[in-house]
């Protein structure tokens, strides 16, 4: 399975979840829609990169060492409001994720990179 149909599986579990039927925008990186007024966008790409966006917005990616060493290089870029990173691995269908805003709050400074590579490890890299 590749990223894309992962995370498409996913939006389409999460509004079911919700038990809504809303139409659903697609681009060649992300899926999108409203619901209620709120603007949901899901990108994915294989290489993880600095998100703009606005609304609830998640980004996936796909579980790599280097994925995981940008993440961490870039920490401050990352604390944004509403942003969701998932890390995925489609070969196992199996993903794990960090809300860096709130992981910063709960978080301390010294032992970051210690911390997400703990989580990462959880799921097999790619």
């Amino acid at each position: 399975m590749e990223l894309k149909d992962c995370v498409f599986e996913l939006v389409r579990f999460r509004l079911a979840h919700k038990r809504v039927s809303v139409p659903l925008k697609e681009t060649n990186s992300s899926f999108s829609y409203d619901l209620k007024g709120v603007s949901y966008q899901y990108f994915f790409s294989d290489v993880l990169s600095i998100p703009s966006c606005t609304g609830v917005c998640f980004y996936a990616c796909l579980n790599t060492p280097e994925n995981i060493a940008f993440l961490v290089e870039n920490w401050d870029a990352f604390l944004q409001d509403r942003l969701t990173i998932l890390f995925m691995n489609p070969s196992v269908n199996m993903f794990w994720k960090i809300a860096p805003k709130s992981h910063a709050l709960i978080s301390d400074a010294e032992t970051l990179e210690q911390g997400i590579r703990s989580l990462a490890e959880q799921v097999p890299f790619v």
